[in-house]
């Protein structure tokens, strides 16, 4: 068991020729393999909590033109998870809940047009029943297929990264679910924070969970840092997305405005305030 004691803020400019009520949601950190607490928050903010995300919902009433800022500080108690010396069994479509094949369909993100499918599925790797032979095979694919660059300006997917060939952890993820839901593996992405403690650096992060009937666990495969069947304690989870392949981080509406509401979201800062 980890703690970390991490600060997030973001600001929103906006401007409108009239006044009007302005609702904020914001992603917030989400209950899968750890506790949250919040020490401060600044306005404070409602909780929205669904299926797979929790939200911080702010609503206020806008001047012509402003900028709105949120402030929170929270500790984070990680619980590490550690699936490697189990056995995950077989992969089997029969035993699937009707549930778990819904993270076995394609999404945008998730999904590889016949031609570029068959080069995988003319591998005899693919075919493996073994479950955790299977994800260490599709992690060393992936990673023979894919070269790691940073500070990409948007996420490519899957069918676009194997196109290109390169990406960063977003891409890495994103192949390893096209494929596991290509072999009827039920697969989902987690988005949230990677914790370097020597360096005070905390640095947006996705990874994947692949499904073990066997054990009933998801199990945690982080291709761009090479950490499979792990949930190390540097990972802060903050969203998990399965039925669909992207949940917004942020979110803006309007009510009431005579004219049209200009808004602009600057950059959201992180950084770690301690560790216990």
């Amino acid at each position: 068991m980890t703690s970390w004691i991490l600060q997030r803020e973001f600001f929103l400019r906006y401007s409108s020729k009239s006044p009007c009520q302005l609702t904020v949601k914001w992603i917030s950190p989400f209950y899968h393999r750890q506790t949250i607490k919040y020490i401060h928050q600044t306005p404070k903010p409602k909780t929205i909590t669904k299926k797979r995300y929790q939200q911080r919902m702010y609503r206020f009433q806008a001047r012509p033109k402003g900028l709105f800022h949120a402030i929170e500080q929270f500790k984070v108690i990680v619980y590490p998870k550690n699936f490697l010396k189990l056995d995950w069994g077989n992969i089997s479509r029969e035993s699937l809940s009707p549930q778990l094949r819904t993270a076995c369909q394609p999404q945008p993100h998730w999904q590889l047009p016949k031609n570029e499918a068959q080069i995988f599925l003319n591998e005899p790797w693919f075919h493996e029943n073994d479950l955790k032979n299977w994800i260490f095979n599709a992690y060393k694919t992936v990673n023979a297929l894919i070269k790691y660059r940073e500070h990409l300006s948007e996420r490519l997917g899957a069918l676009k990264a194997l196109m290109l060939r390169y990406g960063d952890c977003d891409e890495f993820t994103d192949m390893l679910i096209a494929l596991a839901r290509l072999r009827g593996i039920p697969s989902r992405r987690i988005t949230g924070y990677s914790i370097n403690a020597q360096k005070k650096e905390v640095t947006p992060h996705a990874w994947a969970e692949m499904y073990s009937t066997s054990l009933n666990e998801w199990i945690p495969v982080d291709a761009a840092l090479h950490i499979i069947g792990v949930h190390p304690p540097t990972h802060v989870v903050m969203k998990i997305e399965e039925t669909v392949s992207e949940i917004k981080d942020y979110s803006v509406s309007a009510k009431g405005c005579k004219h049209e509401v200009k808004f602009e979201w600057q950059q959201e800062k992180i950084e770690l305030l301690g560790a216990e």
